[in-house]
């Protein structure tokens, strides 16, 4: 009997051991989300909070390179904007850059948030704290920026004061992060010497069709590269010339005066060639010679003013070819956005794929 018994306490499963975290430290999930719609929220000077997302379409790309030690986070606002008087007929993407090296601290917390119609989906915040702002980022060749009207002002401003913040946060869907994610990221991001910048996502020559980008500082509200002369690109093909007619008059009446009055003076001693030379030059033939110079000068005047109003014309033509294929390359861009989410979303739908 004995030994049954110790046969049935020898068999009896011994307990299971505690339960682990919900993921090994040595998995380290990486990042790469992009185009998540996002709200962004801070304290200003006055203690208000403002916003940017509500109004603005706002969209976030995260990235987290853990075998790189990098990492990358970059918000883009598309904003109607208006430069050498022309508006622009589709909207032009800013963006704020939030690099790895000036973040103090990120917490990223679980919450039920007051923009669900928004984002349409319970959220989760990432609270940035800053050693030094973020980047404003904007076209190299439309500086100043200026917004096309009051309602594009108000959200130009936004981004304005968003890049003047060290602390603010911003709120994304939560299924875009997995917890084990989420954790990684917060702890990674915070910890110190941190995270290189993702190479190339802070590249500025590469955006804008090639044109680069500008990195905006301010001076209270003041954008200093409004000091900045605008670039040789986008001076443009001068105005064409006033017709030659409307500036000469007065120089061809001195040039005929003096001509007229070398051509009646006779130096002393002058030899009967002399008197040739004067008789000849108040000789009809020599008035026809000349008024058949004059009509020939006519003549080019008006084809270098035909040349002048074709180079404008072309000038016109080249800017008008460069905005529908920028209109283009934005329809490209949000149709690629657009089919990206409906595939995550028959995966995640058919799949339970993140």
């Amino acid at each position: 009997m004995a030994s049954s018994a110790e046969s049935t306490v020898s068999n009896t499963p011994s307990p299971s051991p505690p339960p682990t975290e919900f993921f090994s430290h040595d998995i380290k999930p990486k990042i790469h989300a992009q185009n998540v719609q996002a709200v962004s929220e801070w304290i200003d000077n006055d203690g208000a909070t403002r916003s940017l997302g509500d109004a603005a379409n706002v969209t976030m790309d995260l990235h987290f390179e853990p075998s790189a030690s990098s990492a990358f986070f970059k918000l883009r606002v598309p904003c109607f904007l208006k430069h050498n008087n022309t508006v622009s007929k589709s909207p032009t993407s800013l963006f704020v850059f939030i690099t790895p090296d000036r973040i103090q601290q990120l917490a990223i917390e679980d919450e039920q948030s007051s923009h669900k119609n928004k984002l349409r989906n319970t959220t989760i915040c990432l609270r940035f704290t800053l050693t030094k702002p973020c980047d404003l980022v904007g076209p190299r060749h439309m500086v100043p920026l200026r917004a096309k009207n009051a309602k594009e002002g108000a959200v130009l401003d936004s981004l304005r004061a968003l890049a003047q913040q060290t602390c603010f946060a911003v709120r994304i869907a939560c299924r875009v992060l997995s917890k084990a994610q989420r954790h990684t990221l917060a702890r990674a991001v915070s910890s110190s010497p941190g995270l290189a910048p993702t190479a190339g996502h802070d590249s500025l020559s590469s955006l804008y069709n090639g044109k680069g980008g500008i990195v905006h500082q301010f001076d209270g509200d003041k954008d200093k590269n409004e000091d900045c002369p605008p670039a040789y690109a986008d001076i443009g093909p001068p105005a064409p010339a006033p017709p030659l007619d409307d500036k000469i008059p007065a120089e061809k009446e001195i040039a005929d005066s003096a001509f007229l009055s070398r051509s009646r003076k006779r130096p002393r001693g002058a030899s009967s060639s002399d008197a040739d030379i004067e008789d000849n030059a108040t000789n009809p033939k020599s008035d026809t010679k000349v008024q058949r110079l004059e009509a020939e000068n006519q003549i080019l005047r008006k084809q270098v003013e035909a040349l002048s109003r074709e180079v404008a014309a072309m000038g016109d033509r080249i800017l008008e070819l460069s905005q529908r294929f920028e209109v283009v390359e934005d329809e490209v861009s949000d149709a690629k956005v657009n089919i990206t989410e409906e595939l995550r979303d028959d995966l995640r739908r058919n799949y339970g794929v993140n």
